[in-house]
Order: structure tokens, then sequence, then C-alpha cells
């Protein structure tokens, strides 16, 4: 009769039972309380804030070997970490408001005239934008929110539109009283004419005359 099958098959049976025994021994992470962790089918206690795992536990619901973290470096909670965490490096957009410890990480935040664009992350910081002249400010841009700008006053761009219009009437006066300025020094250069066209040339630059008067007076009229 051949025994190898028989044995095998008990050979599988004693593993089998042999791990049952160990997890009943060694409760899973489901059974261990909230101020430990599992290591190696063990409940160890947690190491405090600021400190590291550096041997787990040999017996469960004991708490192993804890180093302190090294400069640099934290831990802000009772964990099971093998190592502590690095703090984190403010970017060249950033300023340094509170400093790394074995406790806590290191705190930064967005230099003046910059923003977070996603606060939640604070990662980048984005240049704070500007509001247009003549719309009001409802609260300025600091680390965590840009800039936000108001609505713009009717009464202002009414003022910066007749300001305008002014402005444009003057350049068009000015461009008229330059042409019959030109109009009438051309007629000066020609000399005065014959003594029997004496009458005629005084006739016309009277007329001239008013006529430039004329014009300025229909310009100023536009304002």
């Amino acid at each position: 009769m051949n025994w190898t099958p028989l044995l095998l098959w008990q050979l599988i049976i004693t593993i089998a039972m042999s791990t049952n025994k160990q997890n009943q021994q060694f409760p899973g992470p489901r059974s261990c309380s909230d101020d430990e962790y599992m290591d190696v089918g063990l409940c160890c206690k947690k190491c405090p804030a600021g400190y590291y795992v550096e041997e787990p536990c040999r017996r469960p619901h004991t708490q192993g070997k804890c180093v302190p973290c090294d400069q640099g470096t934290f831990t802000a909670f009772s964990n099971g970490l093998n190592s502590c965490l690095l703090c984190d490096t403010c970017h060249d957009d950033q300023e340094m408001v509170g400093e790394c410890s074995q406790t806590r990480n290191r705190k930064c935040q967005c230099k003046a005239g910059y923003f977070y664009q996603y606060p939640e992350s604070s990662e980048s910081c984005m240049p704070c934008d500007k509001c247009p002249e003549g719309i009001p400010v409802l609260w300025e841009c600091n680390a965590t929110s840009n800039i936000a700008c108001g609505v713009a006053d009717p009464k202002n761009s009414n003022r910066l539109y007749w300001i305008g219009y002014i402005m444009i009437s003057i350049c068009v006066i000015l461009f008229i009283c330059g042409l019959l300025c030109k109009r009438l020094n051309l007629i000066r250069s020609r000399g005065r004419p014959v003594a029997g066209n004496a009458n005629e040339s005084e006739n016309t630059e009277s007329q001239s005359l008013t006529a430039v008067s004329l014009g300025v007076a229909a310009s100023c009229k536009l304002l």
C-alpha cells in the first residue's frame, strides 16, 4: 500500500491547523485598538508624536522601541511608522510662518502679492490681479484668495465719457483753427494786390477773418 498520498494529506491538514491557531493567537488588524498598530501579526502600542518605531514589540499590546525624530523630520501624531516624515521646504514665492519641529511640519504661505490658486493644496502661488481704474476693490489680495473687484460706478463712467468728449472737441477746434490760419498766411504771403483791387483784397481778408470766427464759434457749440 502506498502511504505517500496519505502522508501528504496529513501534512496539509497540520499546516492549515497551525496557521489557524496563529491567527487566533495573534488577531488581525481589525482587532487592534486605536492606539495600536499591526506588525507581523502583533498589535503593538503606537509611539507618541515626535517619535518613530525603531523596533516593533515582541509581545502583543506592548510598545516596541521608540526613537525621537531627527532634525528636519517630524511625526505630528502617535504612529507605528518606521521612520519620521521629512519637513516641507518653502518655495521662492513663499515665506515661512512656522518652523519645523519634531511634532510639527514647517508651515509656508504665499508672499505678499501672491495667493494660492487652490488653497486646499497649498502648492503653487499665483500673482495677484489688479482692479481696473475706476473699479472699487471689495477686498485685497492675500495668501489664500485673489483680489475681488466690484462694479464700476455709473457716475464715474459718465464723467470719463464727458472728459473724452471735451478733449476730442478741443482737438477738432485746434485742427480747424490751424487750417484757417494756414489759409490766411497763404493769402498774406502773396502780397498786396494792385491799387485798383485794394478794396477787393481788404474785403477778401475781412471775409476770411469772419470765416475763422464763425468756424471757432461753431466748434465751441459742440461743447
